[in-house]
């Protein structure tokens, strides 16, 4: 059985993972996610290959219930980023970094779940 190409989107929702952890444990952990998109991520764009293939076994829940992770896992983000304000006393630059971390993490799940909607054929509300 071959695996199907859209499990590798399950990776877009590691960056929402590390605002989580960072928000939660607070202090200069909160720029966990910005040193993962803004440098690990960046790096590994460099070095792996683009997948042009086209080939899926899944239905159309897969790609869906990705993208409702991704408004999930956004909430979460913000609500431990509110949570995280509240419970620990941050200097400025970690303030900022809160701040940029989650909202990077914001900025990529909307271009997933954008770039998703796009590719699809019915247009509008279905139901």
């Amino acid at each position: 059985m071959k695996r199907s190409r859209n499990y590798k989107y399950l990776w877009s929702l590691t960056p929402s993972l590390f605002v989580i952890a960072g928000n939660l444990s607070g202090g200069w952990w909160v720029a966990l996610n910005v040193a993962f998109s803004l440098g690990v991520l960046a790096v590994l764009e460099i070095f792996i290959p683009e997948d042009k293939s086209n080939q899926t076994e899944e239905t159309d829940w897969f790609p869906d219930g990705i993208l409702l992770m991704h408004v999930f896992t956004q909430v979460i983000c913000l609500a431990t980023m509110v949570y995280s304000i509240v419970q620990f006393d941050y200097n400025l630059i970690q303030f900022l970094l809160l701040g940029l971390s989650v909202g990077v993490n914001s900025g990529s799940s909307a271009i997933v779940i954008a770039h998703e909607l796009v590719h699809r054929k019915v247009r509008g509300c279905e139901g």
